[in-house]
Parts: C-alpha cells; structure tokens; sequence
C-alpha cells in the first residue's frame, strides 16, 4: 500500500490553475502549475499503472474526438485503464543530423547546424529547459515554467520569441512532433496540435487550402501521452491516429488496452500492454480500420518503449536490427535513448553520453568525451 500512497500524494501535489490567456497569442487558456518539482524518470513501469488502475487511485475521464468506424481490437482484455498523464522528461533528443541534451538546465547542441559533429563543438541554445523532442524539420524545448517553445513555426499571428524560438503553449507536460507539425499534451490532459492542415494533420474536422501553419488546436481531452505527433493514448488506455491518413480530418481510434506506441524503425508501431507485452503492429491502409495484432506479442516483459526499440523488466535495453527480426541488446546502464538520422544517442545512469552506431555486425558503442559545455 505504501507505494500506492507515495503515487497518490505525488498527483495531488500538482494542482492546475486555470487562468486568462494573452489575447495576442490567441489560445483558449493558459494553465500554471504551481509547486511544481522536476526531476529525470528512468523509465514508466507498466506495473505502475497496473497498480493504479486496481486502486483506483487516478482517473481523468475520456472525450474523444472521433471514434473509428470499425470494431476495435484490444490486446488486453482487462478493465479500463486509468493512468495519469505523462510527467516523464525528455532530456535527449535527435533531429535530422543534429543531436539535443539538456545539460544543467540548458539546451544544448551539437551536429549539421550546430558548430560541428564533434560532442566537444556543442552550443547553448537555450537557458532554463527541462525537456526537448526533436522531429523531422524542428525542435520542441519545454521551459521550467512549463511553457513549450519550437524551432518550427508555432501558427500565432504575432508569436511571442526567445532567442529565436516561438512561443507555443503553456502549462505542458509532454509534447512530440511529426514533419512539419506538433502536439502537445497538457498537465489537465488536453491535447493540442498546430503547424500544417493541407492534409487533415491537425485532426481538428478541417483542411485548409495551403500550407499555412495554425496555431495550437484543442483536440481532445483524456490523453496521457502523444508519441510523433501523431499518436495519442488516452488515460483510458485506447490508441488514437491523428493525420496519418490524407484527407482524414478527425482522430481515429486504432486499439484499446493500451499505455503506450512508438516507431519500431521497420515500418511497424511498437504497441505496449498494461501486462508488458510488446507488439509489432501495420498501420492500416484507410481511415476508420483499427490495427489487427499479431495472435502473439513480438516480445514479453517488457517495461518501456521508445523509438526503435525497449526496456525490459530487468532494465536492459534493445533496440530493433534493421529487419524488424532481431533484438540487439545495449550493453550499457540505459537512462533514455534517442535516435537521428546518424544514429542513436545514450543518456546512460551515470550521466554520461554514448553513441550507438547499428552495423552488420551489431552495435557500435563509441562513448563521448566528458567535457564542460561553454
């Protein structure tokens, strides 16, 4: 019961106050988090969820956007979930051939754009961050104050800027982004996206003529997490595509029984259960279809996903060759893991930086020379 409690006492510490928002910047609301203490996660436990679901400790109810037309299929048969929306920091990150860390407060870099591929060639980009994603053509840094900034354009008519990055939303948790779009996740479990609609990415019921990029949507209530802009699990554990079909202007629901979906790197969604199985699923062809699981988990045991690979419930890490067929595993003390177009890069418990090359022959493990950031 112990644990149960300590859960408990955490979610109630982080209160959400609701207040006006700057006309200017033309969101619907601004939430602070007063109190808040931040610190790194090493990874989410599906045994964590577990628990509290049985207990009943947390529960945000579910509003969807859409449902799918079809019938679902859910990998775990169990009752409802109930998870807390994702607290859990992001303190690497790779972009194109450029990789992000947060080092003491800071954002850093290194790569293509960055002063050069060598670690010891990194740049401060921005002060007082606590987390950063990285996607397809910009960055996300999310502030101590919980205030989320991008690379990318954030949609606002007159956006506010900070060295160079514009202001996107505030009171964030979470966030992710796909090519030229994003999403976030707020600490009261709404999600919202912005940047291009010529498709239907935004998921908001409407397409634009062009590539104008839009301000931050409010999407759907309920979500726990969203993973490449384009994935939203819900508290309640289902699944929900956002633009990953030309034309399809609304989430759709894909599974149920679900805490957590990442790329695989063969194509495939990585599919996490409460009970720690580990699917490799096809995404499917047409709008409204749900994902068909394979009759048996791709592996078991498993405590955490993340892109091209997992966690096992011993803490070691692998991650996918490139045939989807066999698990590599990383010889190391793994904190988190994050790939780029070069590569993977290792956060290890010791805080130190690893570079993770995949070869014919397995990995290549090239640690990074510890030096002070200027």
């Amino acid at each position: 019961l112990l644990p149960l409690c300590n859960l408990l006492a955490v979610y109630i510490e982080r209160g959400v106050t609701v207040c006006r928002t700057p006309s200017e910047l033309g969101k619907k609301r601004i939430a602070q988090l007063p109190g808040r203490s931040f610190h790194m996660k090493r990874f989410v436990s599906s045994k964590r969820f577990e628990a509290a679901a049985v207990a009943g400790v947390l529960f945000l109810s579910l509003t969807s956007g859409c449902a799918a037309e079809a019938p679902q299929q859910s990998p775990d048969k169990s009752p409802p979930l109930s998870m807390p929306v994702s607290t859990e920091l992001s303190l690497i990150a790779g972009s194109g051939g450029d990789w992000y860390t947060i080092e003491d407060g800071n954002l850093a870099a290194w790569g293509e754009l960055h002063g050069g591929t060598d670690y010891s060639q990194r740049i401060t980009l921005f002060q007082g961050a606590q987390s950063v994603w990285g996607y397809r053509f910009g960055q996300l840094v999310l502030d101590e104050s919980g205030e989320l900034w991008t690379t990318g354009g954030s949609g606002h008519e007159k956006p506010c800027t900070r060295d160079g990055w514009e202001y996107v939303l505030s009171d964030v948790v979470t966030a992710s982004g796909n090519i030229w779009n994003g999403a976030a996740v707020c600490s009261d479990g709404s999600l919202w996206t912005w940047g291009k609609n010529d498709q239907g990415q935004l998921g908001n019921g409407a397409l634009s003529g062009d590539g104008t990029n839009y301000p931050p949507q409010h999407i759907m209530d309920g979500v726990s997490l969203v993973r490449q802009g384009s994935y939203a699990v819900t508290t309640g554990g289902e699944l929900y595509g956002i633009g990953l079909w030309s034309g399809c202007t609304e989430p759709k629901l894909l599974c149920e029984g679900v805490i957590d979906a990442s790329a695989s790197g063969t194509g495939k969604l990585q599919i996490l259960t409460p009970k720690g199985e580990l699917y490799l699923a096809e995404i499917p062809d047409r709008a409204g279809q749900p994902i068909q699981l394979p009759d048996a988990p791709a592996v078991s045991d498993v405590s955490e996903i993340f892109d091209w690979g997992y966690r096992s419930g011993d803490g070691t890490c692998f991650l996918w060759n490139r045939e989807g067929d066999e698990a590599l595993r990383v010889e190391l003390e793994v904190a988190q893991i994050a790939c780029n177009l070069d590569g993977f890069l290792v956060l290890t418990e010791d805080r130190d930086y690893v570079s993770v090359k995949m070869t014919d022959d397995g990995l290549t493990l090239t640690p990074l020379p510890a030096m002070e950031l200027s």
